[in-house]
């Protein structure tokens, strides 16, 4: 149907922009990173987006599985980056690109991740 072949088009789109955002954001972080190599700061890059089960972009749906799923990725990053911290190592994250739900990309703001 056309309806069907629209909704499958517009999750096209929204992947592809998801991936192509995503490999953006993910290229300046490996630049600063390298940057700050070459000047003798050990830093490492820590990217969230669906690296994390269960990050969400901002505005997705509230509902309490997605929720508890969103805050226990949350949980895993800032592990992550106690970790990396721990052990001498400079954390380097960015915003990112990420899933809304299984249909809709969004966008996970650096500022929303350190809040």
């Amino acid at each position: 149907s056309s309806s069907s072949s629209s909704v499958q088009k517009r999750k096209r789109f929204q992947m592809e922009a998801l991936s192509k955002t995503r490999h953006s954001v993910q290229k300046l972080n490996a630049a600063m990173v390298g940057t700050l190599l070459d000047h003798g700061v050990n830093a490492c890059n820590i990217s969230p987006g669906v690296s994390l089960p269960g990050m969400r972009a901002y505005g997705s749906s509230t509902n309490n599985k997605t929720n508890q799923g969103s805050v226990a990725a949350m949980d895993l990053l800032c592990e992550s980056i106690n970790q990396a911290l721990d052990a001498g190592l400079l954390p380097v994250i960015h915003g990112d690109a990420c899933l809304l739900d299984d249909n809709h990309a969004g966008i996970l703001g650096g500022d929303t991740l350190v809040e």
